[in-house]
């Protein structure tokens, strides 16, 4: 189903999630918080988790490090790839590197400079969100995932998205992981209507 929306300015995400609230894991995010949903199905599946403090911490932007552990546990990736990472900034001992090494093995997520950094406490833009959740989701044919990320184009996935009635404004604005949790709930297979 192509449903073609109108970028809207005002509104970063717009989405619909159709699942029925239960009690809040964290208590930063009250059952009202507009990603609640979102982010009590991806906890329970053990997909995210909070700080050591208890906190969810809803509202903070996302970083590309904890992005990277987002999508890698959604699509539940092998992280035993330590001898393939290709990041100079991230040890195999940093708590990202398996998540980052898993995504760029397959063909997700890329680091910056020549592909050598990986950068993971820059904090994400809605740009980059839409080339990870098309190349996360799958959501084009493609020869390969690897070749979309060597091409990737930024404002192109943000034109696939709508198709599939997920809008994304504000190119540069960073999200955050209350908004990549309800990103990510919503092109779940299991979770689609």
């Amino acid at each position: 189903m192509k449903k073609v929306l109108g970028f809207a300015l005002a509104v970063t995400l717009s989405m619909s999630i159709h699942i029925e609230a239960k009690a809040s894991y964290y208590p930063d995010v009250p059952l009202d918080h507009d990603y609640a949903e979102a982010i009590t199905i991806l906890s329970e599946r053990g997909v995210v988790g909070g700080y050591d403090d208890g906190t969810f911490r809803p509202d903070d932007a996302v970083t590309r490090g904890q992005t990277a552990a987002f999508l890698a546990n959604a699509l539940e990736l092998n992280l035993y790839h330590s001898d393939m990472n290709p990041f100079v900034d991230l040890p195999d001992d940093h708590p990202f590197a398996p998540h980052a090494t898993a995504l760029y093995t397959n063909g997700i997520m890329v680091g910056h400079h020549y592909r050598t950094t990986f950068k993971p406490a820059e904090q994400l833009t809605n740009a980059q969100l839409a080339s990870l959740l098309v190349r996360s989701f799958r959501l084009e044919e493609e020869e390969s995932a690897l070749e979309n990320v060597r091409n990737a184009n930024h404002l192109d996935n943000m034109k696939t998205l709508s198709e599939y009635s997920f809008e994304i404004s504000i190119p540069s604005k960073r999200v955050t992981r209350a908004e990549l949790a309800g990103a990510i709930v919503y092109f779940m297979e299991d979770e689609r209507e």
